[in-house]
């Protein structure tokens, strides 16, 4: 079981009610005590980290837990932990699934299936799973190649927590076959470098674009990603393309993995050290828009 792996001992989270008004007498005994509407959110230890309002589901790190490892094991998915962090509130694990590693033809690096795990208990977030396939480039870490689900639930109301995990592995596993297909396929489709000297700016590369548009030729591949991409990520781009089609080969696969660096390593990062979470999901949808770009420049559907 999860719960019992000492990588995900930690931090458990309750909640009760205390009074918010209470008169005694001369003597200190209770005279009136009137309940609060609101529950103060607390650690094993006691200790205070939120208070939120009687609509708040505190979902402990336990349920989640449990609900992952039976909905995996319902689906088939086997899970590993790999990882656990605590943080002021906020719960975040990392399991990888060894049956669903791949090796992409031409790429030394293999892919490996991974699920996240985040649970925010400060009154402002909820429960997250993000699973998806994570390309091993080097010792410092992994870098995101396909992301199969993005789910997140408030913890508002009522709502069952073993259906929102299942239906989000599911997804995940509905996206397996596909993804091993997806990497042998672009491995096969061929890509040179055509447009890349000279684009600087995302400006510079809009209006290279409709110039394409306008004279009814299809654009290159790296014109239309510089497009969609901020002036400051305009060098790291090239050097991402460079260096991915030089290790991995002169195919799609190699862009595709280029896109990947981009999304975990430059997009995601803040300079002011602050919580990355916005940051996190527009470097996804970043992502997103230029992978479907590339599925269709491969000719997949």
């Amino acid at each position: 079981m999860l719960t019992e792996h000492p990588k995900f001992q930690g931090t458990l989270v309750g909640a009760h009610k205390e009074p918010t008004f209470r008169r005694t007498d001369e003597n200190g005994q209770l005279q009136f005590e009137q309940q609060g509407r609101h529950h103060f959110v607390v650690d094993d230890n006691n200790l205070v980290i939120a208070t939120v309002s009687d609509l708040y589901r505190v979902v402990q790190n336990t349920d989640f837990l449990c609900a992952v490892d039976i909905a995996a094991d319902n689906l088939g998915i086997k899970i590993e932990p790999t990882e656990a962090a605590y943080s002021s509130g906020n719960s975040r694990y990392k399991l990888r699934t060894p049956d669903m590693h791949f090796q992409p033809k031409g790429d030394s690096s293999g892919v490996e299936g991974s699920i996240i795990l985040g649970n925010d208990y400060r009154g402002s977030g909820g429960l997250q799973i993000k699973s998806g396939w994570f390309r091993l480039i080097c010792k410092n870490g992994l870098t995101i190649g396909t992301i199969a689900s993005y789910s997140t639930q408030r913890h508002v109301g009522d709502f069952d927590v073993y259906q929102f995990v299942f239906k989000a592995l599911e997804k995940f596993l509905d996206r397996w076959e596909i993804e091993r297909v997806l990497a042998d396929t672009l491995t096969d489709r061929p890509y040179i470098f055509t447009n890349m000297a000279g684009i600087e700016t995302q400006l510079e590369a809009q209006n290279l674009l409709k110039q394409y548009r306008d004279n009814g030729v299809e654009a290159d591949i790296f014109v239309q990603m510089a497009a969609d991409t901020p002036n400051r990520y305009q060098k790291d781009l090239q050097n991402a393309l460079i260096s991915n089609l030089r290790h991995i080969g002169q195919n799609m696969w190699a862009v595709s993995q280029a896109v990947s660096e981009m999304a975990t390593h430059r997009l995601q990062q803040r300079s002011d050290g602050g919580p990355r979470t916005g940051y996190n999901f527009a470097a996804d949808q970043w992502a997103t828009r230029q992978l479907n770009k590339i599925l269709a420049e491969a000719g997949i559907e």
